[in-house]
């Protein structure tokens, strides 16, 4: 049963909820769609990438990038777009840990990063141990704070400690 549809005239790569009742969309470039979920009412805002969502409860909504060289940006709850270029390559994925550090799979340079969600500095990283396959696609956390990020090229999925080492 489809309860509704919205036409957004962006191509969406993901969704995701946050805490105020909005659903994002990963679209773009040129536009990301906030909608309403209790009205419908759509927004578009300008965002320069379009990888991954995850709305933090700071109201700042993260997203990964694949085009400009962005690597990870977050649209601030004043629609303004705040940058940060971290080295991870094509950043495919992005989630929140409950400490509120911002987590990111890097595509191609086979990296997980880890980001202050303040300053959008590098808190750590690391790279995916030889062999075991390439381009991570997807980041998860735990009840456990551990991230999860599948591996795609192989078909592994890597456990992660919060100071970016391996379980």
């Amino acid at each position: 049963v489809v309860l509704a549809e919205y036409d957004t005239g962006v191509n969406i790569y993901g969704l995701a909820a946050d805490g105020s009742g909005n659903i994002w969309t990963a679209s773009g470039p040129p536009n990301t769609v906030r909608i309403n979920a209790t009205t419908g009412a759509m927004t578009t805002i300008a965002n320069p990438g379009h990888y991954g969502v995850a709305p933090a409860a700071t109201g700042r909504v993260w997203f990964g990038g694949w085009s400009g060289g962005v690597n990870v940006h977050a649209i601030n709850p004043d629609g303004s777009v705040f940058m940060t270029s971290v080295g991870a390559g094509i950043v495919t994925a992005v989630t929140v840990h409950p400490d509120g550090s911002i987590w990111g799979s890097g595509y191609g340079n086979n990296t997980i990063v880890k980001i202050d969600p303040v300053t959008g500095a590098l808190l750590c990283s690391a790279t995916i141990p030889g062999g075991i396959g390439s381009n991570p696609h997807g980041i998860a956390v735990d009840r456990l704070g551990r991230l999860w990020m599948p591996v795609y090229s192989n078909g592994y999925v890597t456990v992660w400690n919060p100071d970016c080492t391996l379980v």
